[in-house]
């Protein structure tokens, strides 16, 4: 959902997460990989089933981070720095294989109904509001604490921003005191929004 729309892309296949859980499930991705002779495989998640299943399929070029001990399994084993941000470990892949790298500007591909629909949706005007997102995959190493995200909030909200918490279900409880201590001047969705609503709604705040 959140690259659909986006001119680059030419197909999306899609791995069910019980798929992914089963031993063997492996070999369907392997013959689907070499069945389409792919040339590169640019592997922005780290897991070590990833660069497994890329290079099995022996797709020739294999680029990705070098953790787990998957490093001999890539042609082009890139550091990963936890102290970086995500978007520059990220982009750090995609350089290794010579992808320009020097506009680390977001992008998101949403219609303008998309647009329309989600502002009206959740009573939203764009450019008005900010966006928080409070929780994170790894709490322990990204999660920012509440009374920063409630000391920021309050100064924009001084600026006449409304904040907007955005989130999954799980992040409801890292989203809550924050949205308490804000009142009136929070909204929460935290686990109430589809993917693209919330990539509709980040595209049209003011930051985020």
């Amino acid at each position: 959902e959140v690259v659909a729309g986006c001119p680059w892309i030419w197909r999306i296949e899609m791995l069910p997460a019980a798929r992914r859980r089963r031993p063997f499930s492996i070999l369907s991705t392997v013959r689907t990989l070499r069945a389409e002779r792919y040339d590169a495989a640019v592997l922005f998640e780290r897991s070590f089933r990833s660069a497994l299943a890329a290079f099995f399929a022996r797709v020739p070029l294999r680029v990705g981070f070098r953790v787990e001990m998957r490093g001999r399994l890539l042609t082009h084993p890139v550091p990963y720095d936890r102290s970086m941000h995500e978007v520059d470990c990220l982009l750090a892949v995609a350089g290794a294989i010579g992808g320009d790298v020097s506009n680390r500007r977001l992008q998101l591909w949403i219609s303008t109904e998309e647009q329309r629909n989600a502002l009206e949706r959740y009573g939203l005007d764009a450019g008005e509001y900010v966006c928080f997102a409070c929780g994170a995959n790894e709490p322990h190493l990204r999660l920012w604490p509440p009374e920063h995200f409630i000391e920021v909030g309050l100064a924009l909200s001084e600026k006449g921003y409304r904040v907007v918490l955005l989130g999954s279900r799980n992040e409801r409880d890292a989203s809550r005191p924050v949205a308490e201590a804000l009142g009136h001047r929070a909204l929460d969705l935290s686990g109430r929004t589809s993917v693209r609503d919330a990539i509709t709604l980040v595209s049209k705040a003011a930051f985020y």
